[in-house]
């Protein structure tokens, strides 16, 4: 599974949906950056919040580390956690369903 880009077209997905196009590509550009730290930091968090506390102590460690990489903190999750991607693919219909709400809102 690739973050970035799973990431990325889930945005897409979601500004396409509302009506956001690439007409001016500065703002489109920023506004999907915002997104991305967005869903990011949400997916990273209910992920974490899934973790039982040996997992959580292992993924500590990690974060001890001088500069971890965030990328291969993603796949360590992965490996830790039963049925990862169902759980994504959870969290993130989940998190449609309410950035679409708000995203709504704020283009009315």
């Amino acid at each position: 599974m690739n973050n970035e880009n799973f990431i990325s077209e889930f945005c897409e997905e979601i500004l396409s949906e509302i009506g956001v196009t690439a007409t001016d590509e500065d703002i489109f550009n920023k506004i999907k950056t915002t997104l991305e730290d967005r869903v990011n930091s949400r997916l990273f968090l209910e992920i974490i919040n899934l973790l039982t506390p040996e997992q959580a102590a292992k993924l500590t460690e990690e974060l001890n580390i001088k500069n971890p990489e965030p990328a291969k903190l993603f796949e360590r999750l992965a490996v830790e956690i039963p049925n990862f991607q169902g759980l994504v693919a959870q969290i993130l219909t989940h998190l449609h369903n309410e950035l679409i709400s708000d995203l709504t809102a704020i283009k009315a």
